[in-house]
């Protein structure tokens, strides 16, 4: 009866053992890699997309301008990852999938992210396509700037007499006089407030699509987009 009580055990035992085997065989792992040579954060966050960063993050750990971090991936969470810098942050969004996911930090604020895992690659993929609606607006804006012609020359005048003084009451009286300068109209060139309200027009636009997208494909994809809509 002991012998066959043992055999029974050893039994059980071994197949929990190989459940416990299997259970990790099909845990499925996201795997982040980032890249911060271009924006040399000093602390480094992720939280659950929606999540408020402030009290739900992880901090990251930071090693020669590089992290790794390892979360379960179910397919069906979307996660944000902010890159700190004093006071200003970068930040990236991912859908934690069974994979790889790399994000490479710029200095002009874009984080780039590349992945090969199924939803990842769509996401990519739409925001691809739907940026080129905001871009060309944007290369218009860009170019007024490098050519000085966002600001009328009576502004740029006194924004750069107010980059030298320092008297409090001769500031006191530039900012009076740039406030007056925007609400009569004349603080802005007129072929830049053109401009800036088609950027405002190619947003509009760019959430449209992807809003119709999001209706078009029911899913996590969908969600996020709809999410991102929402802000």
């Amino acid at each position: 009866m002991n012998s066959i009580r043992t055999l029974a055990l050893a039994a059980v035992m071994e197949m929990a053992a190989m459940q416990g085997m299997a259970g990790e065989a099909a845990r499925k792992v996201c795997v982040v890699n980032g890249d911060l040579n271009g924006w040399p954060a000093n602390l480094v966050t992720i939280a659950r997309l929606g999540e408020d960063a402030r009290y739900y993050a992880d901090t990251i750990p930071i090693g020669d301008g590089h992290i790794r971090y390892e979360l379960d991936a179910d397919g069906s969470t979307a996660y944000c990852i902010t890159a700190w810098r004093g006071g200003s942050g970068r930040y990236a969004n991912f859908i934690a999938e069974n994979g790889e996911v790399s994000i490479t930090f710029r200095p002009d604020g874009v984080a780039d992210v590349r992945s090969d895992t199924p939803l990842n690659k769509e996401m990519l993929r739409v925001v691809a396509a739907t940026d080129t609606i905001t871009a060309a607006a944007f290369g218009w804006l860009e170019a007024l700037e490098g050519a000085k012609l966002d600001y009328t020359e009576p502004a740029r005048r006194l924004m750069e007499l107010r980059q030298t003084t320092r008297d409090s009451d001769s500031l006191k009286a530039i900012d009076t006089e740039l406030r007056r300068l925007q609400a009569d109209g004349r603080l802005l060139t007129p072929e830049f407030v053109a401009t800036n309200n088609a950027v405002g027009e190619a947003f509009r636009l760019m959430y449209k699509v992807r809003c119709t997208y999001a209706v078009e494909h029911p899913g996590l994809v969908g969600l996020y987009f709809l999410h991102e809509s929402a802000k």
